[in-house]
């Protein structure tokens, strides 16, 4: 929520947004977002379940591909503190192998859900790279997040378009 407050205020300033993800308070834009968010995630998942009982394991996984996908794509944390810079500080190398593994289960059971996840990952990981210079914890966390929506709509657009996927 921390991320829709920085990125969707007006700040251009990287000390802005970077201020603005410190802040314990919760803003405006990050109410509005939550509240979108749960509903739309709780009627995806009301929608989706009953048919595919899985999804809900690979929806999470999906969430988690995206982190490991942004932090192998733009390993460069944007603070030299907090918990995206513990992450991230492990190294590129680690998060090869487990992007490639999750990548692959996730692509053989849902291939387009996974690809374009996984694309809304390094979309947002990239916006991070221009505007702050680099991921936070809260980078992260949106990621994950943003990954599973991305992962959950295109299935519910999938199976609402042709239902024999």
């Amino acid at each position: 929520m921390d991320f829709s407050d920085a990125f969707l205020s007006h700040k251009k300033n990287r000390e802005d947004i970077l201020k603005i993800m410190d802040d314990t308070k919760i803003g405006s834009f990050a109410v509005l977002v939550g509240v979108i968010y749960l509903l739309t995630k709780i009627e995806l998942y009301q929608s989706l379940l009953p048919q595919n009982p899985k999804i809900i394991i690979f929806s999470f996984s999906a969430g988690r591909l995206g982190i490991l996908a942004s932090s192998f794509l733009f390993p460069k944390p944007a603070k030299s503190e907090g918990l995206g810079y513990i992450f991230l500080s492990a190294g590129k190398k680690i998060f090869f192998v487990p992007c490639i593994i999750f990548f692959s289960i996730n692509f053989y059971f849902f291939p387009y859900e996974t690809v374009l996840s996984t694309l809304s990952s390094a979309a947002i990981g990239f916006l991070s790279l221009r505007r702050i210079n680099g991921l936070t914890g809260d980078v992260l966390g949106a990621i994950c997040e943003i990954s599973e929506i991305v992962f959950l709509t295109t299935n519910f657009a999938i199976k609402s378009v042709s239902p024999q996927f």
